[in-house]
């Protein structure tokens, strides 16, 4: 019985502790700039919500280009966490 309980233990270490680390800042920094950019939209929507260039009627808003970084952003962190992951797996 004593052996069937170390076989599932898994060691903790320096290493899985980074790792654990990681795989929580990841989402933690775009559940951060989410929030943000649903506040500003909330609480100041004039700073996202103008026209872009000299044109305050412009029918491109800043709200676009920050939401299309966003979501970049969100690709790009989802792609060094994959690169992560399967570098600390091989």
């Amino acid at each position: 019985m004593q052996n069937e309980q170390n076989v599932h233990e898994q060691p903790i270490g320096p290493v899985s502790a980074e790792r654990g680390r990681f795989a929580w800042v990841l989402p933690m920094v775009l559940v951060v700039l989410y929030l943000a950019f649903f506040a500003v939209f909330a609480f100041a929507p004039d700073l996202l919500g103008g026209g872009i260039g000299d044109d305050p009627s412009s029918p491109l808003a800043w709200g676009i280009p920050v939401a299309i970084g966003l979501s970049f952003l969100a690709f790009v962190l989802a792609g060094i966490h994959v690169r992560r992951v399967r570098n600390d797996l091989e």
